[in-house]
């Protein structure tokens, strides 16, 4: 349990030490990935699978079962539009609240140190 809490030590002094990224590391515009890109790449997404798998094995029973799989599809629809376009807001006022590059050198220590504190918590408790 040391040994993983000086690991992650020597892991938290490192990102608090590291330079902010480059403005020139940003993706430019044309590289992107497109909303129809973005919703394809569910259909390859293994938790996307998973959570359907498990949520059809446990809700879907009795015998009329394509309509309980099409309401429990829209249900899924309806909870996670407005999830995602919160997520999406958050990104995007993120983006705007480390655009300086002082913004992201804070942030990096402020993460390194709750990096620290989660490695060596468990170990003094």
């Amino acid at each position: 349990m040391v040994r993983r809490a000086l690991w992650l030590s020597w892991l938290a002094w490192q990102i608090y030490h590291s330079p902010p990224p480059s403005p020139d590391a940003a993706v430019p515009r044309e590289k992107s990935i497109s909303v129809a890109s973005a919703a394809a790449l569910q259909v390859v997404n293994p938790k996307v699978w998973m959570m359907a798998v498990a949520v059809v094995s446990v809700f879907v029973g009795g015998s009329d079962k394509s309509t309980q799989i099409v309401a429990l599809s829209a249900l899924f629809l309806l909870v996670s539009v407005p999830c995602m376009t919160l997520w999406a807001l958050l990104g995007l006022g993120s983006t705007r609240a480390l655009g300086s590059p002082q913004a992201l050198r804070r942030l990096n220590q402020l993460l390194a140190g709750l990096l620290l504190l989660s490695a060596w918590l468990p170990v003094l408790l």
